[in-house]
């Protein structure tokens, strides 16, 4: 698992302040708006499974540095790391989360 992390961290970290606002197609999600997604997003679907996490912040606001968001990504893969080595019980192994349908 460490080496996915560090390897989109390092993704992260190779986008430059002045790129954060490029979409990769017009019109669509700027890479700025991706990494906060991926700094933010995992408190949600850790908490569908008991792993509570503290979000990095709001979805929807953006950091305007790069290094905000990879400081936010480091954190919140921590304390994910760190909630599943206590959060998970056989019993919650065996529960069916319903999301999205």
């Amino acid at each position: 698992m460490y080496r996915k992390i560090a390897g989109t961290m390092q993704v992260i970290e190779a986008i430059s302040d002045d790129k954060l606002g490029q979409a990769i197609v017009e019109g669509h999600s700027s890479l700025g708006w991706l990494g906060w997604h991926l700094a933010t997003n995992p408190a949600f679907f850790a908490g569908l499974v008991g792993v509570k996490v503290q979000p990095a912040g709001t979805r929807n606001n953006v950091p305007s540095k790069v290094s905000e968001i990879v400081e936010a990504y480091r954190r919140m893969a921590a304390d994910v790391q760190e909630g599943v080595k206590s959060a998970p019980t056989d019993d919650m192994l065996s529960v069916t989360v319903h999301c999205y349908g």
